[in-house]
């Protein structure tokens, strides 16, 4: 029995995961992460990822539209990260303002910062990202 060659991207139901690692695109989003980290944001582009992952800019591509996705992506698990956190804080039965309080006066600024960045970035519309 011949069994049939598929091209493209593999299904949504086939998990890209490594045996008890993180799938290629969790790896391209962190070594991002780690060069926003240490560089200035807007220098950091795709050739600089594939670099730091020691994979082609195709592959980047393959997972990840445009440098806006990877960013936009990033922000968002940095936000469920932080939504986590409080979760984790209220079940811990600890003090909510002591907690959210401090975290609101960085995450003004972190906002403030997230238009300016966007505006600096040229998009359109970057209040519906923020």
């Amino acid at each position: 029995m011949a069994t049939k060659k598929t091209r493209g991207r593999p299904p949504a139901s086939r998990p890209n995961a490594k045996a008890g690692g993180l799938n290629r695109a969790e790896e391209l989003l962190a070594a991002a992460l780690e060069l926003f980290a240490t560089r200035n944001f807007a220098d950091v582009t795709i050739k600089d990822i594939a670099a730091a992952t020691g994979v082609n800019t195709a592959l980047i591509h393959y997972y990840f539209d445009s440098m806006a996705v990877i960013e936009q992506k990033l922000f968002r698990a940095v936000d469920a990260d932080r939504n986590a956190m409080f979760v984790s804080t209220l079940l811990d039965g600890v003090m909510v303002r002591s907690v959210i309080v401090p975290d609101f006066r960085v995450d003004k600024a972190i906002a403030v910062l997230r238009r300016q960045l966007w505006a600096l970035l040229g998009y359109k519309g970057a209040r519906a990202i923020t």
